[in-house]
């Protein structure tokens, strides 16, 4: 099956970054000096919303196991990476 992805933190470092492109997620750099310091120097483009394909329930555990804490529903699955309100 194939579900849409989302995450709910918009702005992070490097690794975070890095880690995330890997499903397809897209990024712009922040260019305000005191707001990359305070809250990361990436924020997630929310214009792009990848798609991934789960074919088992074992690539949906590798998908917990790499990325932490999912949520699930019929619209897709987000990435619990940050609190929402």
């Amino acid at each position: 099956m194939r579900f849409r992805l989302t995450q709910n933190k918009f702005w992070m470092g490097d690794e975070e970054k890095e880690k995330l492109e890997k499903l397809g997620f897209k990024f712009k750099e922040e260019l305000n000096e005191d707001y990359r310091k305070r809250n990361g120097k990436w924020k997630c483009d929310d214009n792009v919303e990848p798609v991934i394909r789960i074919s088992s329930l074992e690539d949906l555990m590798k998908l917990v196991k790499d990325y932490g804490v999912i949520v699930l529903s019929e619209n897709g699955i987000e990435i619990y990476n940050d609190c929402r309100e």
